[in-house]
């Protein structure tokens, strides 16, 4: 039986791949254990790797996840007495992956029958070499594989000093040979540059190590030969921005200047300044720490905020505020305040929750039901205690007829909207009256526990004087009408509430009734008839967020602003939807970072990389692939 893989897309070293085919092959052996009446008493594998064998006899604990967890997965379906090593050249696996000689395919060929040497007697089978050969060679081989990466494999060490140094010359000859390869090969044959070279004032020499330096003139002063005699880069060339990002980094992110002073004391490169700004653009340390949150321009008002001549709290907005210390007796409890405030008459109804939960949010809402009607439209924070009632609400009344409901109570339903997390500024209207009713609660609760019923009573007081407020202008001239409050729709029958310039209607005493009610219409036609004349056109106006900003789009990479946090703590995630408004602008987008997707305002997202900035060719796609980019 056999089984072969394709290697995977990802990058695998030799190796590792050496590795994966022994994991294949141990499954391989163990499904046909598994799978076979007969009974198999000895087994044995077959590698040509000595890296391979080494990491299966030696602690599997010295090495790196990848190889450690393959290891285990390997001695738990084999022994190590059951692997044996096979010379490349007598290796039958290898007709199929490389040129050995013997690919002619037929009956009669190795790959069909098998290597001749499991023909013969078992002493006459290939011998492996003494262990301690097969680590050197296994040791050698694992240095060609984690060429310059550090602790990985064995010679579990870092690099010296002196590789370093003679691991930058080479590189720095490289690039120099991209770069200046002109220059170069005049120079090794000592003849004088053309005019047009870039690095003609610079007078450059070769070193005996062979980078090009610079021959200026404070040779016979500086102690250094880094400083007398800098090495000439291309400030263009990748290498170099990879030497600036270095220095960038190593000096903490600070000012330009810092690094350039860094680089100019050992090497001399071209358009420096232009150089080091455009790493600092690039740098996304830097640009997470300098980010700005996007601000879109104002949005227009729904729809319904301009709906007139409409019930009160037709459409409300829903706001807990607190907590209050109440006394009951001789122990101390927590209160809540719940604001119901009408999105169009601005009007406010405030009840007392004696806590955060589904069931107290109930209450609460039933109880602002019978006092001041049916809402239409309920808008809440995005919190969990409101997102329970929404569901037991709509439960229940899908539970009962709604056509008796409908002919008792009028009630159908209420459509409910959420606001986005971390998203107050959308629900503007009622943060401004809870800071109101605060203000309004401070000035007048003087005990710091009061009892309940204490509390209730200066809700309602409260309540009264936050609906007495002026919302259009007040004009101090005496012929000019007063300015209308929400108490004028809230309660026309009271005389100082009375809507200024009401026509004054006589009741007589046959037609009590219907000249009430014949008044309150009237009053109420008049107040939506100033309140169309003279607050609507006031909220026209856009206060703040006056410039349009680039849309956001799916694939944007973003930071997620978060005053609770560091800027260095601040979640990166990629923009996986958008929410357009009815003007075209996004200002709500869905983010998935590595906890999970979260739906979050434009407000509060500061764009790290824009996704229409990727360079042609890259050869991304949606998804995956862009994510490994990042």
């Amino acid at each position: 039986m056999s089984k072969s893989r394709v290697a995977p897309l990802k990058p695998l070293t030799v190796t590792r791949l050496e590795l994966q085919a022994a994991v294949m092959g141990s499954r391989l052996a163990e499904t046909i254990i598994r799978q076979h009446t007969l009974k198999i008493l000895k087994r044995i594998f077959w590698t040509d790797s000595t890296t391979v064998l080494n990491w299966i006899r030696s602690d599997a604990r010295n090495y790196q996840p990848f190889v450690v967890h393959r290891l285990a997965e390997v001695l738990d379906l084999t022994s190590v007495n059951e692997w044996r090593y096979v010379p490349t050249k007598i290796n039958v696996a290898d007709d199929a992956t490389r040129d050995t000689g013997h690919i002619e395919i037929g009956s009669s060929c190795r790959w069909s029958t098998g290597p001749e040497f499991l023909l013969k007697k078992e002493q006459e089978w290939p011998q492996e070499t003494s262990k301690s050969e097969v680590s050197k060679k296994a040791e050698k081989e694992l240095k060609r594989e984690f060429k310059c990466r550090g602790k990985e494999g064995i010679g579990d060490r870092e690099l010296t000093a002196p590789e370093i140094e003679k691991g930058e010359k080479e590189v720095l000859k490289l690039t120099q040979g991209q770069d200046f390869a002109d220059e170069r090969k005049r120079l090794q044959q000592n003849k004088e540059l053309v005019p047009t070279s870039k690095i003609l004032e610079l007078s450059p020499k070769l070193d005996e190590d062979g980078p090009l330096r610079m021959n200026g003139r404070i040779r016979n002063n500086a102690y250094n030969q880094s400083m007398r005699e800098p090495v000439i880069l291309n400030g263009g060339s990748p290498i170099v921005q990879l030497l600036i990002a270095f220095y960038h980094e190593k000096s903490g992110h600070i000012e330009r200047e810092r690094v350039i002073n860094d680089l100019c004391s050992k090497y001399w490169i071209t358009k420096i300044r232009s150089a080091v700004r455009a790493q600092g653009y690039n740098c996304l340390t830097c640009t997470q720490r300098k980010a700005k949150a996007i601000q879109p321009e104002m949005a227009p008002l729904p729809d319904m905020r301009a709906d007139s001549f409409i019930e009160p709290s037709t459409n409300t907005e829903v706001d807990y505020f607190g907590p209050f210390q109440v006394t009951i007796g001789r122990r101390h409890e927590k209160r809540y305040g719940v604001l119901f405030t009408c999105l169009n008459v601005r009007a406010i109804h405030l009840e007392l929750a004696s806590s955060l939960s589904t069931d107290s949010m109930t209450i609460a809402l039933r109880g602002m039901i019978s006092r001041r009607g049916k809402p239409t439209r309920l808008f809440l924070d995005n919190g969990a205690n409101f997102v329970g009632p929404n569901i037991e609400l709509r439960r229940a009344l899908e539970e009962f007829d709604q056509d008796e409901i409908l002919r008792k109570t009028a009630i159908n339903g209420v459509e409910w909207h959420f606001i986005p997390s971390a998203s107050p500024h959308m629900g503007g209207n009622w943060e401004r009256l809870v800071s109101s009713v605060k203000r309004a609660l401070q000035a007048t609760l003087k005990e710091p526990v009061p009892k309940e019923e204490v509390l209730q009573t200066l809700f309602a007081e409260t309540e009264f004087s936050v609906n007495r407020r002026h919302l259009t202008y007040v004009s101090d001239g005496p012929a000019d009408p007063e300015s209308i409050t929400p108490n004028h729709l809230l309660m026309p029958w009271r005389k100082h509430d009375k809507v200024p310039g009401a026509p004054e209607v006589f009741i007589t005493d046959d037609l009590v009734l219907r000249k009430q009610w014949h008044h309150s219409q009237i009053l109420a036609d008049q107040f939506w008839h100033r309140w169309v004349k003279e607050y609507l056109p006031s909220l026209n106006r856009r206060r703040k967020w006056y410039r349009r900003t680039e849309n956001l789009e799916v694939g944007d990479l973003i930071v997620i602003w978060d005053n609770q946090l560091l800027r260095n703590k601040w979640m990166r995630g990629i923009i996986t939807a958008v929410y357009p408004g009815k003007d075209g602008r996004v200002r709500v987008t869905d983010v998935r970072t590595t906890t999970g997707t979260y739906k979050r305002p434009a407000t509060k997202l500061c764009v790290l990389v824009k996704r229409n900035s990727i360079p042609d060719g890259t050869g991304m796609q949606e998804g995956e692939s862009r994510e490994r980019h990042w």
